[in-house]
This record gives structure tokens, sequence and C-alpha cells, in this order.
């Protein structure tokens, strides 16, 4: 699929699954929260800093027992009654988009640089 059409597909996706394996930032689940998705999964180290458990589901890395029973027990609820598993991915697009924006990649690269620049 094109990046277009992954964007689209993630949202209207409800729930995402997260099987990353030591990853560095976790750019994967990071995107499907942007996307208003609830996260089930591995942080896979780098994820711990974004898998909140008030929009998103971390599963201790390689605990493939817990992960199923989180999918199984987040379908259901969604089967049930979507409204809660859909408020918890809005809640992950939002303290995704407010936590990774442009404008604080650009402050912190800035001040790394200024830094960088300092010592030498």
């Amino acid at each position: 699929m094109s990046e277009r059409e992954t964007a689209r597909v993630m949202r209207s996706s409800p729930i995402f699954l997260a099987f990353g394996y030591q990853e560095g930032f976790g750019l994967p689940p990071a995107e499907a929260m942007a996307s208003g998705c609830y996260v089930i999964g591995f942080p896979a180290f780098g994820g711990r800093e974004i898998f909140d458990p008030t929009f998103s589901k971390p599963i201790e890395d390689g605990d493939v027992l817990s992960f199923a029973r989180e999918v199984a027990q987040a379908l259901t609820e969604f089967e049930k009654d979507p409204t809660e598993i859909r408020r918890a991915g809005e809640r992950a697009a939002e303290h995704v988009r407010r936590t990774y924006s442009p404008q604080r990649q650009r402050t912190e690269l800035m001040r790394f640089v200024d830094q960088l620049l300092k010592s030498v």
C-alpha cells in the first residue's frame, strides 16, 4: 500500500497490534496511536515512553499468552460497545500529536545542536 492508503486504513482501524522486538522509538505504534488506534502489544524497549496504560495496553515483551488474552478481551469489549476502545484511541492520538509535534522536534534538535557546538 502507499503511505496514503496505509494512513487511511490506520485511521479506520480501532485496534493496532504491536509485535515489535527491541526497537528504538517504536514508530509503528506511535503512528497507529496518532491515527486513533487503541494499541495492544510489546513496547519493544524504545516504545515504553509511548505505551501509556490510560490509552494503550502494553504487554511484557515476548509474553504471547498475555498478548492473546488482551486482544481477545479488547475484541470482546469492542463488540459489546466500541465506545471505550474508540475513546482510548482518541486519547492516544491527542497524546502523540501533542507530545511529538514538529515544533517540539525542532526545539529539541536546536537545543542539541547548540549544546554540541558549545562543546567543540
